[in-house]
């Protein structure tokens, strides 16, 4: 959650190059914030004593993890789109979704998109795969 806020808000990184696109940077603010809170609130509130360790829980809870990561992060990457009115809802979750399995495809005209959201999946697909993927991937793709 904490991470998926820092990463949603990395298109504003381009905001000292683009100020005619500042009225747009509450969209992507936004959601980050929402975000990190969640997150900081996760960590305080979850906290658990997990003194007792079982493989097999730690492999079901290993996967909910990574699934609700997903999730989370495709939510919301889709807000900034949603809030500023530039993409539908099911619009910005494809583009979202495209941006962070790096597939790009884009359902944006980037010639006619404002700044912010033209860098937005590209960050997410720049930002995300290293730590996805391995060397024998790049080797493979390159």
């Amino acid at each position: 959650m904490l991470l998926i806020g820092l990463l949603v808000a990395a298109p504003l990184i381009v905001l000292p190059f683009y100020p005619q696109d500042a009225v747009y940077a509450a969209s992507f603010a936004l959601p980050s914030l929402a975000s990190i809170a969640a997150g900081i609130t996760a960590c305080l509130i979850g906290k658990k004593n997990d003194a007792k360790f079982e493989w097999r829980s730690s492999m079901q809870r290993s996967s909910l993890t990574v699934l609700f990561a997903w999730g989370w992060g495709i939510v919301f990457g889709a807000f900034p789109f949603v809030i500023s009115k530039q993409l539908a809802l099911v619009q910005a979750l494809f583009e979202a979704v495209s941006g962070w399995t790096t597939t790009g495809l884009s359902v944006m005209d980037v010639s006619a998109t404002p700044a912010y959201f033209s860098v937005s999946p590209e960050l997410y697909a720049i930002l995300r795969r290293p730590g996805l993927c391995d060397d024998d991937d790049y080797a493979r793709s390159g």
